[in-house]
């Protein structure tokens, strides 16, 4: 198998393999353009919890964990280009 490389990132409300993809605003910080997802946690209920993904090799491979449920807001720098030649950061607070 080849190498994949980072392809995206997303969020999901509920887990990855529901297609829940919730769609980023775009917001530019010191000039740079910024995803940002909304993430407050509306009830306790796991179908509500939502998940970080990595997606590799346009979506051949999905990497993804729980956001943690006290995190309001997740986001990452926007990437253009090839991605192995950049640092990309996914940050939740």
């Amino acid at each position: 198998m080849s190498r994949l490389w980072l392809s995206s990132i997303g969020v999901t409300q509920g887990k990855p393999e529901n297609l829940m993809d919730l769609k980023p605003e775009t917001k530019k910080v010191n000039g740079e353009n910024w995803s940002v997802w909304e993430t407050e946690r509306v009830s306790d209920k796991e179908t509500d919890r939502y998940w970080g993904s990595c997606i590799y090799g346009h979506e051949q491979i999905w990497l993804a964990q729980p956001i943690p449920a006290s995190s309001t807001r997740c986001k990452t720098r926007d990437f253009e280009g090839a991605p192995e030649d950049q640092s990309v950061s996914f940050i939740c607070n």
